[in-house]
């Protein structure tokens, strides 16, 4: 399995999914072009990359291995992909198409079209500039190979994307609210995971053309390590590859009835007996040690942590002004840059956790089912006979590392220091279990840790910032009309900011002091929603008096009712409040004669005297 190549598709679907599907301005779309004029810089930005890969692997085919070589070049390829959605607004451009506006589930097919386009041509300029010695394919055969290994990785997202664009077309009412929603996301994650359990298994026998195995005597040493274990196959494939030198093994599949063991040819070829069921009982601890199980833990954790702490982490980010304000800035003045910084995270994220902190787990479950051999033979060597045979038919890379194995040498030199002392098995076991347990705890913390922040405090914090700096932007653009601090003012009312929006209004009169509005709702939250002084009444009373001289209208007079019966001036407050009934319309009736009864009852009411 490509796993390079897997996380590699990761950070192109986040790159596909998070770019902009309108352009970031008018002004400044995809450089003022037609989406004609788009699609042909498309195509020059697509021969610049294929004269780069060209160029790099002709000159550098010395020095490097062209393998190696590609495996670095494919990280090249994520910034083409960038420059065409996120400079060039490729995907923003094919929105301009209402089919594929009202779809959107296209526009990221079509995105991921491109960089296959971009992987394939990589691929076969590669192989293209190999030397003959090198490879047994021709590029096309090579690419083909490639593809085949790929496509069971790319069927879960090909067969949702378009489950989510059938959705989409569908004229059901409510259907495109309900695929934004977190219960749409989970019912997804949770059909990704029921394929990658069954359906992708069951495919790949056919994607990487897997025949069964029919040498009778090979199989019956196979099905006899399978019993001694009491583990249970579907089928035992044969793995056919171009190349005879690459020897390898591997389970895929969860579920007995979905499970396959796969062995390359080379494996049958060049190993003993006592090496093959040395390989064999290392594939069969993967299933007895649930490895398989524990890399789907390590895909819902991926989920757990992006569904369940990215909210969080954005209202966090929100609630501090300073950030809001950098972050509103950088959306403003530089849309592009803001639109890659969003998308950044989690890219460095979908590194970081699988590249190492699963990388890590991994090596150590390899580790793991090397021991196995242990129990099938009582020593390691020819589990270590087998693994030096492997490392010189793959070009002598005993010492070469990667980020999911240990290196031959350190596989080797593990086994040969616990056939030295078995406490050196026991305990890195004790360790391994430690840290599976770790993993556990940490997961269902990070499931009920949004329960156990203020989350709610946060993202009230974050409305304030956001409204604020809305303010701010109005007010730079030179729009410093009493009208926006009014309306501002209200939101932040009804959000419970009433100091605030006693603020707001005070600045709308410092432009207007004759804007009725302002005097009546400064008024109105003095007298009703905070615990007024006599001073604060007094100046609520001068407000509503001007409000009602500006704007005779019924709420004004409900207004300046409300202040007198504060005041204790009952005779007055149930004057305004007939006033109010007076002029209200047929509708506002019922409330305005419920206003006038309470006024009748501000007599009762303790006078405040004025001062």
């Amino acid at each position: 399995m490509p796993y390079n190549q897997i996380i590699n598709l990761m950070l192109a679907l986040v790159i596909i999914v998070g770019a902009p599907v309108k352009p970031f301005s008018e002004d400044d779309a995809a450089f003022q072009l037609d989406i004609y004029q788009t699609l042909g810089m498309a195509g020059l930005v697509f021969v610049a990359w294929c004269v780069i890969v060209h160029i790099v692997t002709r000159q550098t085919a010395q020095r490097y291995h062209p393998f190696a070589l590609m495996e670095r070049l494919q990280w090249a390829a994520l910034l083409f992909l960038g420059i065409n959605l996120y400079l060039l607004e490729l995907k923003a451009c094919l929105s301009q198409f209402d089919w594929i506006q009202r779809v959107t589930s296209i526009g990221d097919m079509a995105g991921l079209l491109l960089y296959m386009l971009y992987t394939v041509s990589l691929w076969y300029i590669t192989v293209r500039n190999m030397q003959p010695a090198e490879t047994l394919q021709t590029p096309v055969s090579f690419v083909a190979t490639r593809l085949r290994m790929l496509l069971p990785a790319l069927l879960p997202y090909m067969i949702l994307t378009i489950l989510e664009a059938v959705l989409q077309m569908l004229p059901v009412p409510g259907i495109q609210a309900f695929l934004s929603t977190t219960t749409a996301s989970l019912v997804f994650l949770i059909a990704f995971l029921g394929m990658a359990v069954t359906l992708i298994p069951w495919f790949i026998q056919y994607s990487w053309g897997c025949i069964p195995l029919n040498e009778t005597y090979l199989k019956n040493v196979i099905e006899t390590i399978l019993q001694r274990f009491r583990i249970r196959f579907s089928k035992i494939l044969i793995w056919p590859q171009p190349d005879d030198r690459n020897c390898t093994a591997a389970v895929v599949g969860i579920i007995s009835k979905f499970r396959y063991l796969l062995i390359t040819p080379c494996l049958l070829k060049y190993l003993s007996t006592a090496e093959l069921e040395a390989v064999i009982a290392h594939e069969i601890a993967h299933i007895r040690y649930r490895h398989m199980l524990w890399y789907v833990i390590f895909m819902l954790g991926y989920s757990l942590i992006l569904y369940n702490l990215s909210d969080p982490l954005i209202a966090w980010i929100f609630s501090h002004k300073d950030l809001a304000k950098t972050a509103f800035w950088l959306d403003s003045e530089h849309p592009k840059m803001s639109s890659i910084l969003m998308v950044l995270p989690f890219m460095l994220f979908i590194v970081g956790y699988f590249r190492f902190f699963m990388g890590y787990f991994m090596r150590n479950f390899e580790r793991e089912a090397d021991s196995a051999v242990f129990e099938i033979h009582g020593a390691p060597w020819h589990l270590i006979n087998a693994l030096e045979k492997i490392g010189i038919l793959a070009g002598n890379i005993r010492n070469q590392p990667s980020w999911h194995h240990y290196s031959i040498a350190e596989r080797t030199q593990f086994l040969q220091d616990v056939a030295l002392s078995s406490d050196t098995l026991d305990q890195f076991k004790k360790k391994l279990k430690f840290y599976k347990m770790l993993l556990l705890v940490t997961l269902g913390l990070l499931a009920l840790s949004p329960r156990l922040m203020p989350v709610g405090i946060w993202q009230e914090n974050t409305k304030v910032n956001l409204t604020e700096i809305y303010l701010e932007k109005l007010l730079h653009k030179e729009q410093e009309r009493p009208e926006i601090y009014i309306m501002v003012s209200q939101i932040f009312l009804e959000r419970g900011h009433k100091e605030k929006a006693l603020e707001l209004l005070e600045k709308a009169l410092q432009f207007n002091p004759e804007q009725p509005d302002a005097l009546n709702n400064w008024a109105w939250i003095t007298t009703t929603e905070t615990d007024a002084t006599p001073a604060s009444l007094k100046k609520a009373l001068q407000y509503a008096q001007k409000a009602t001289q500006l704007k005779p209208i019924a709420p004004f007079f409900d207004t300046l009712a409300e202040c007198y019966c504060r005041l204790g001036q009952g005779r007055e407050a149930r004057a305004y409040a007939q006033k109010a009934l007076d002029l209200a319309t047929q509708t506002e009736k019922t409330y305005y004669e419920r206003r006038l009864q309470e006024m009748d009852e501000c007599r009762e009411i303790s006078s405040v005297p004025l001062r």
